[in-house]
């Protein structure tokens, strides 16, 4: 499949899903992995050491492992969706936070795009509950 082919596929798929969830009224959830960009010793950079890529398009930086990341499925898929929520299994602790769980246990949901709220990022642990907010009041809510 040509880049043109799948561009064109992905902008089909994501407007299929897009109706989907107009007709519906519920939300589509859409799973993109993300793969670390490699600097050599040179300074080029390549996506997963698999050497020169065409397209490094919006880095994500982690600021956990001070690694940047790319979506692995490429651009076009990576600018259709309305709200961009990155789940990362550290979270990076202020001085002025005060959390009375292992930092070790603590993984972060950061909000990068969204056309109704402003980025943010909070930490949450997974617990026999489920999926709880940590907050620095109590161990989770």
């Amino acid at each position: 499949m040509t880049e043109k082919e799948k561009e064109s596929f992905f902008l089909e798929q994501s407007s299929v899903l897009k109706n989907i969830a107009e007709l519906c009224n519920c939300v589509i959830l859409a799973a993109n992995q993300v793969t670390p960009v490699i600097v050599s010793a040179e300074g080029t950079s390549s996506v997963g050491g698999m050497g020169s890529n065409e397209w490094l398009g919006d880095v994500i930086f982690d600021p956990m492992t001070g690694m940047e990341y790319v979506p692995t499925l490429g651009p076009t898929w990576h600018h259709c969706v309305t709200t961009r929520v990155v789940l990362s299994s550290g979270y990076q602790i202020t001085s002025n936070q005060h959390l009375s769980i292992d930092p070790r246990m603590l993984r972060s949901i950061t909000i990068a795009k969204s056309p109704l709220v402003p980025k943010l990022s909070f930490p949450y642990q997974i617990t026999t509950k489920g999926i709880t907010v940590v907050t620095s009041d109590s161990n989770d809510q």
